[in-house]
């Protein structure tokens, strides 16, 4: 898992064999996993940041491929007696990927998991189409003429339906109706080039461009701070150390991940393994296997009856602190990280109960889910502004190169070195950011609104990768929705009806939906493996740079065929509340400004004018500005007490779903953490890494097994498998 110095320069990393294995990652995660999450409906294949269809990639090339040239090379050493002393081409197991090529596959396959399901393509068609079979329903919609006045019909696959008699032609009956109904006829599929396609190429030429503007720049963002929070904070990235495992083999002669030869590793994954197993097979065949709760009770899950003992939580609906399900994954990944942030994260939800009694008793007014939205949105911004401070001396560096100027001091911030990725990528990141303003202008946005909305969007991934980084939580969510919290700040009557419509359904419901599967950690986590893995940084970069493209193009293509083939319908979130709940918002801030008297002033008024207009919710700035007070003045204590327990990321994490998840996991990890470096001291903290890292393997390869269980079932059955099976958060 540390840096191997013996794989040098002349051990290439971007080769024949790592090629070809990146494109089929491409198209193995980015096309399968949203086929498999539409038709199939089972267990999510791209699970939060640990993807779990990359997993099950890199484990099937280093078990098989690997595998078996190893094999073959101890067969030929075996029974060869011609061999020469340095070995021959099967001998040294030459078709085997050494470390650098598996470490360049796996980024290929995390950054892959980004644009399939919930990270975009579980929501753009959707989006797109769905608010049109509600369309003729909502009176309030058609009142208000938010379609027609406030939306460009160019965004919209042909026909645009507000159109009258539009739902009638056949031409919508091809476009809409098929997406909402399916075409598909049992079994048998609409070839792909039979879909509706020639009716998406106007509005790709505007969502293409701006998707692929916005991944440019995440992904350079990342590469810009990756110097400064791997070298500089020496951060964790406690996914990257677990996964790093599975990419190291033996330097001379390749073969199966050196993981898999070590005996605690294999100590920490059968005993779990085996359990959850059992677990599965009582889920699908209950009369023959016993559950898992009659073997072991509370073995996952315990409940406590908090609320009837401590009334005002019941009250105050407090009931996250009564129940909890034990994830091993999160108990070895807390083995990895600090511990000031596990037990931080392990303390946040009773910290939370604690702080919404307070507030009640102080106010006597319950805590609203829309304040605490705020106040992790002042988090997010608290915890920027700290990131951007803490590195300032290193970012300053790299901007002044990349507008061209130069200093001598350039050269202590590891800017000096000729051709550094970090210059090429912040000079990336500032056409790119500027390419997607330009771009939300086009659709409808004003310029005001485009800068700082794509600002803060930048924030959420900025903030969401480090989070990930430092604590290796693997289901994370930013608990607001930027487009949201910006209204609130704003007033709807500052922004404008029409760039607030857009943000709110495009910019809430498509770019930024659900950061479970957020691209920028996926590129973190690629990336960290790479330079461990002694990839050259530059190469990286420009090749992650063509993989986001392609993988974007083959999710989309999955998605577009499993579809319309099988309906928009089946997802029970994803077609029924964002499709129309962005859009009920638009309707009541229209008539809150009808109300007050602003709309008139907000439509006719420039972008300039409508400034006077701000007006934001009072208790949204409040809860806001707090949340950035709060982060601020934690990271100050922090830094003066080195002692001070509680990290900044509780500010920005608690309340949110995750945390209530998997909160408990990380205090178990905590405490066994402790114990082990209390009682053996760093060196049996580093011995007992694999033992963690196998139990982290045993959920991921049991989720892999029913996946595989899932696709054999539905090909040979025809139908998705009955049984829901999750281990992991989220």
């Amino acid at each position: 898992m540390d840096k191997t110095p013996d794989l040098g320069d002349n051990v290439k990393a971007f080769t024949c064999k790592s090629l070809i294995f990146s494109f089929l990652a491409i198209l193995f995660v980015a096309g399968l996993s949203a086929y498999h999450d539409i038709v199939m409906k089972g267990p999510l294949m791209i699970c939060n940041h640990v993807s779990i269809a990359g997993f099950l990639f890199l484990l099937m090339i280093g078990l098989v491929w690997n595998g078996l040239w190893a094999s073959i090379g101890a067969l030929v050493r075996k029974y060869s007696k011609r061999l020469k002393p340095e070995g021959n081409f099967f001998s040294n197991n030459k078709l085997a990927l050494n470390r650098k090529e598996f470490s360049v596959v796996f980024a290929t396959a995390f950054v892959s998991s980004y644009p399939p399901t919930s990270g975009l393509f579980r929501y753009f068609h959707r989006m797109l189409l769905l608010p049109w079979r509600e369309y003729t329903s909502r009176l309030t919609w058609k009142n208000s003429d938010i379609f027609t006045q406030y939306l460009d019909p160019k965004l919209f696959p042909a026909p645009f339906p507000s159109n009258p008699g539009a739902t009638e032609t056949e031409a919508y009956q091809r476009v809409y109706a098929n997406f909402f109904s399916g075409m598909s006829n049992g079994v048998n599929t609409v070839p792909f080039f039979d879909l509706p396609l020639v009716e998406w190429v106007g509005p790709l030429t505007f969502w293409g461009p701006l998707i692929i503007v916005m991944c440019l720049a995440v992904i350079a963002m990342q590469f810009v701070v990756h110097r400064q929070w791997a070298y500089n904070e020496q951060l964790s990235y406690p996914i990257a150390q677990v996964m790093d495992g599975f990419c190291a083999v033996d330097s001379k002669r390749p073969g199966i991940p050196l993981i898999f030869k070590n005996r605690l590793f294999w100590w920490g994954f059968v005993p779990l393994f085996l359990l959850l197993l059992l677990q599965y097979l009582s889920m699908r065949f209950p009369q023959d296997f016993p559950a898992l709760g009659e073997v072991l009770p509370n073995f996952r899950n315990w409940s406590l009856p908090i609320t009837k003992k401590i009334p005002i939580f019941a009250k105050l609906n407090i009931y996250y602190l009564n129940w909890q399900v034990i994830f091993f994954s999160i108990v070895g990944i807390a083995y990895f990280v600090s511990s000031e942030v596990s037990l931080t994260l392990g303390f946040a939800p009773i910290l939370m109960a604690i702080f919404t009694v307070c507030f009640y008793n102080v106010t006597g007014d319950q805590l609203d889910g829309a304040w605490m939205n705020a106040s992790r949105a002042g988090g997010y911004v608290g915890l920027s502004m700290i990131l951007l401070f803490a590195g300032r001396f290193y970012y300053r560096a790299v901007f002044r190169r990349a507008f061209g100027f130069k200093k001598s001091s350039d050269a202590t911030q590891g800017i000096g070195v000729s051709g550094d990725v970090s210059v090429a990528a912040a000079r990336l990141l500032i056409i790119a950011f500027i390419s997607f303003i330009i771009m939300l202008c086009i659709m409808g946005v004003s310029f005001i609104v485009a800068f700082f909305f794509g600002l803060l969007l930048m924030i959420v991934f900025l903030v969401s990768s480090r989070i990930v980084c430092e604590t290796g939580i693997p289901f994370i969510q930013a608990g607001f929705e930027p487009a949201s919290i910006f209204v609130k700040l704003f007033g709807p009557a500052a922004i404008g009806p029409k760039p607030m419509t857009f943000i709110l359904w495009a910019g809430n419901g498509i770019l930024c939906q659900d950061t479970r599967e957020a691209l920028m950690p996926y590129v973190a986590t690629g990336l960290k493996v790479a330079d461990d893995a002694g990839v050259k940084i530059k190469k990286i970069f420009w090749f992650l740079v063509v993989v986001i493209v392609l993988a974007l193009a083959v999710a989309f293509a999955s998605a577009h065929f499993s579809l319309y083939n099988y309906s928009g319908m089946g997802d029970g979130w994803a077609s029924k509340y964002p499709p129309v709940q962005y859009f009920d918002a638009v309707v009541k801030h229209l008539t809150d400004m009808k109300a007050a008297g602003t709309l008139d002033a907000s439509i006719n008024g420039s972008q300039w004018q409508r400034l006077a207009l701000i007006q934001p919710d009072a208790k949204s700035l409040k809860f806001f500005i707090f949340g950035i007070v709060a982060v601020v003045v934690t990271y100050c204590l922090r830094f003066r007490f080195t002692k001070f327990p509680l990290h900044p990321l509780l500010f920005v994490m608690w309340g949110t779903y995750p945390n209530q998840m998997t909160w408990c996991s990380f205090l178990i990890g905590w405490f066994i953490k402790m114990l082990v470096v209390r009682f053996g001291g760093g060196g049996v903290y580093q011995k007992f890494k694999p033992f963690f890292i196998g139990l982290i393997a045993a959920e991921l390869m049991v989720v892999c097994l029913v996946i595989i269980v899932d696709f054999i079932n539905y090909f040979i059955v025809g139908t998705p498998s009955r049984v829901t099976f999750n281990v992991l958060p989220g």
